[in-house]
């Protein structure tokens, strides 16, 4: 189980709260394209490239892209979303930033939530 959906089925926030922070979430986090240029592993030109093959295959994604055109190895695929993890803000910062929690319960839901992922596992 995630933190939302924790948070959702225990009554904690609504669904257009969840939506919400997850839409935020989304918005904030780093695009594979914008941490390979930071990262240099590709210049804008082959994201361009990438972008192109991409638009004419729908079922890829751009890393698929990347990988399968050569620009990328799958190892910089895979350290590149652990890049992007952890540039993602996290949802319970995201639920007190927008107001829909308060610090402190943010702190208590969260102890809970471990506590019963844990005992479920």
């Amino acid at each position: 189980m995630r933190f939302g959906d924790f948070l959702l089925n225990s009554g904690q926030i609504s669904q257009t709260q969840l939506v919400a922070v997850l839409r935020e979430q989304q918005d904030r986090q780093r695009s594979m394209a914008q941490l390979a240029v930071n990262d240099e592993l590709l210049t804008m030109k082959e994201v361009a490239e990438i972008a192109a093959t991409l638009g004419s295959d729908l079922g890829s994604s751009f890393e698929e892209c990347a990988v399968q055109g050569g620009k990328l190895l799958a190892i910089d695929v895979v350290f590149l979303l652990e890049a992007q993890r952890r540039t993602r803000p996290k949802l319970g910062e995201l639920l007190v930033e927008m107001g829909f929690l308060q610090p402190e319960v943010k702190e208590r839901l969260l102890e809970t939530f471990h506590a019963v992922s844990q005992s479920c596992a």
